[in-house]
């Protein structure tokens, strides 16, 4: 279902007292943009809008009017300023249209929640606009829609999920065999160590035996004494000369 598009501008026949007040400049420049909007000439109609703009700068209905160009050219921030200067107007059912055109400019931007307080506000002010109470509903669907949307993107697929539910289970296991690894590790470290006696000491020698090996090693002292001497005391070897 396609979204009701902006209220057609206002073409109005201003009373006596309001041509006395000099706007008849404004009124004669709405009829010609009135002429060139129904033609679809925009750029005509958006020039003669801003020239009842200057005529009448506090007036509604020129602001209103060259809302709906700027809506049509799709200029839709442009389009909400000016449809917002139009809610100055003492006219209930003007600033009704106003706000259900805010409402459109919003919507075609897809800022679905700005659209639908708009919408919300037209229908204070006329609540048995069909139109308006089209759109916000248009709205309010789109809007629950959007949102499923984004819930069923955060949402995990079924093979996602099973990888996140294998990645958990791994993740467990291996935590439950973590501290088996480490006793097993405990008890191998354990029996390593275990099997690793200490370097045997070797019994003390008593007082008898030492006083034996401090014997025998002088005596060896001694004899080596007395033989070094005994080389010394030899005569030494000489070779026999020829006679000549």
């Amino acid at each position: 279902m396609k979204l009701i598009p902006a209220l057609a501008l206002i073409a109005w026949l201003p009373s006596l007292s309001w041509l006395g007040g000099g706007r008849v400049g404004s009124y004669l420049a709405t009829v010609d943009g009135n002429q060139s909007y129904t033609k679809k000439d925009y750029a005509g109609a958006l020039k003669h809008y801003r020239a009842a703009q200057r005529q009448d700068p506090t007036g509604g209905v020129p602001q209103y009017n060259l809302g709906t160009v700027l809506y049509q050219q799709r200029k839709y921030d442009k389009a909400i300023k000016s449809f917002e200067q139009a809610l100055n107007s003492d006219d209930a059912s003007l600033q009704a249209r106003a706000h259900y055109n805010i409402g459109n400019c919003h919507f075609r931007a897809n800022d679905l929640v700005k659209a639908i307080e708009s919408y919300k506000k037209s229908l204070q002010l006329d609540p048995n606009d069909s139109d308006t109470k089209f759109n916000l509903e248009l709205a309010r669907r789109k809007l629950k829609e959007q949102a499923q949307k984004q819930q069923k993107k955060r949402k995990p697929q079924p093979q996602q999920r099973q990888q996140q539910t294998s990645q958990a289970q791994k993740q467990k296991q291996n935590q439950q065999q973590k501290p088996k690894a480490d006793e097993e590790k405990a008890a191998k470290e354990q029996k390593t160590k275990q099997g690793k006696q200490p370097n045997q000491q070797k019994p003390a020698m008593s007082p008898e035996d030492a006083r034996r090996l401090l014997q025998a090693i002088a005596q060896q002292e001694k004899d080596a004494r007395k033989k070094a001497t005994r080389q010394m005391q030899m005569p030494g070897e000489y070779p026999v000369e020829k006679d000549w």
